[in-house]
């Protein structure tokens, strides 16, 4: 419903017995996600480590041989707050390319704790919602119809983006209430790829299938493809990550959420990357412009909706129309999009303009929704022309 959530903010406080703490660089975003530290191994630097939808995340190539050997992994907290301390974590489950660092005094196989350090081999293991795939022979497919109006339409009469955006919410929620309850809770929009080979236009009555197509310990990857008889074709991949309703942080998915959407996975983990550089304010080429976000935005969770984030995409995509005659969504045209930090109620009412930073690439355009001061971006996204 909203788009993206808030992360911890670490310090660079010494851990106990003089091993090196993390090099932890606060607010810094990065393609893997926020980057906060790095994995210190036998007082040894291995990698950057970054937070991804509340999990803290090191990517190797393989499971460093010391960890198996029980080497203290040191690293920061992040649940403790504005007076974050060090936490020393052994091995949990070493031995299969994957190892759980747990704190002192966790018990085995406890998953998820705060402050866990999770190595895994990339291997196996795609981004979510970075391609579509085909709907699975098993498992829960959910379908739904819905009609483009006038209030979705372009003055061409093309569906636009940010109307397509609202029939993916619709369609999950109504996915959601036909399943029945499963414990879930609050969800918002991490990441978006659409794929579109034929708009659907104004009056057409649009056939959406929905279905899951990858899970990760907090997320998970919803497909959804619209047909209209006129031939319309969209098809999206869109990376939900799963949220504590009380405290908004990431939550892990329900047992019986994941026992029901499994079978039409095929097994298929996700991760919960960003992939997008958003494009700087003062970068090479780049026109800013101001965007003003409304109430009339914001959602049930005092978030700007992330379909108001598509319309911005529009907003850039008609200008670009205007200045070169180029309308890259009038035909087959692939976009990204990807949710970073969220516009919430108090930017909103604070009455300044955020910062909208957009330049011309090879078939296409990317884009960037930055904050007033040019300290946070909101929103990366990439549209090129598909041939």
């Amino acid at each position: 419903m909203g788009s993206g959530w808030s992360g911890w903010r670490p310090n660079t406080k010494k851990a106990a017995g003089g091993i090196p703490a993390a090099s932890c660089l606060s607010g810094e975003r990065q393609g893997r996600g926020r980057r906060v530290g790095y994995l210190w191994l036998a007082r040894t630097k291995v990698a950057a480590v970054h937070e991804v939808a509340g999990m803290i995340t090191c990517e190797v190539a393989k499971a460093p041989a010391a960890a198996a050997a029980g080497v203290f992994v040191t690293f920061v907290d992040p649940e403790v707050g504005a007076d974050m301390t060090m936490a020393t974590m052994e091995p949990e489950d070493p031995g299969s390319g994957q190892v759980d660092f747990r704190r002192p005094g966790d018990p085995l196989g406890h998953k998820g704790s705060p402050g866990t350090v999770r190595i895994v081999t990339a291997a196996g293991r795609e981004n979510g919602a970075s391609r579509i795939l085909p709907a699975p022979g098993s498992g829960r497919v959910f379908g739904a119809t819905a009609t483009v109006r006038l209030g979705d339409a372009a003055p061409s009469g093309r569906l636009r983006l940010d109307g397509v955006a609202r029939m993916l919410q619709d369609v999950a929620t109504d996915d959601d209430a036909d399943r029945g309850e499963l414990g879930a809770g609050a969800w918002v929009v991490r990441r978006t790829l659409l794929e579109q080979r034929m708009p659907a236009r104004l009056d057409d009555a649009v056939a959406l299938t929905t279905w899951c197509t990858g899970l990760g310990s907090r997320w998970a990857e919803r497909t959804t493809a619209l047909r209209t008889t006129a031939g319309a074709r969209i098809d999206t991949a869109t990376l939900w990550v799963h949220l504590d309703p009380a405290s908004g942080r990431p939550a892990r998915l329900p047992d019986a959420f994941v026992a029901l959407y499994t079978e039409s996975t095929e097994g298929r983990e996700v991760t919960a990357r960003q992939e997008l550089e958003p494009v700087a304010l003062d970068a090479a080429s780049v026109s800013v412009d101001d965007w003003w976000p409304r109430f009339a935005d914001l959602d049930v969770l005092d978030h700007v909706n992330n379909a108001v984030t598509w319309s911005v995409i529009e907003q850039v995509c008609d200008r670009v129309a205007s200045t070169s005659g180029v309308a890259l969504l009038d035909g087959a045209a692939r976009v990204e999009v990807e949710f970073r930090d969220p516009v919430d109620a108090a930017v909103v009412r604070a009455g300044v303009p955020l910062r909208l930073a957009h330049r011309a690439i090879t078939d296409g355009i990317e884009l960037a929704l930055w904050s007033h001061d040019g300290a946070t971006a909101h929103v990366a996204a990439r549209v090129v022309r598909l041939v």
